[in-house]
């Protein structure tokens, strides 16, 4: 599915994904919150690190795209 998002997307701009390694495209998380409406409602995420403590990633969304309201859980323990 995320192959054709950017097909459609990258069809707007040709260069748009030169910048992005076949290793980094691979590993793009795709996340629609289990609602199934990937063109409307979802996120696209580049994770950089990501530990117990602390994380680093790109959060991507698409034109027309949202991000809908969620919550993470609370950390228990050593903060």
């Amino acid at each position: 599915m995320l192959a054709a998002f950017l097909e459609e997307w990258a069809g707007n701009d040709p260069g748009a994904w030169q910048c992005v390694h076949h290793e980094e495209e691979a590993a793009i998380e795709v996340v629609d919150f289990g609602l199934g409406r990937m063109e409307t409602i979802g996120l696209q995420l580049v994770v950089y690190v990501n530990t117990d403590r602390y994380c680093a990633k790109e959060l991507v969304l698409f034109p027309r795209q949202i991000c809908p309201e969620h919550r993470h859980p609370p950390k228990v323990g050593n903060q």
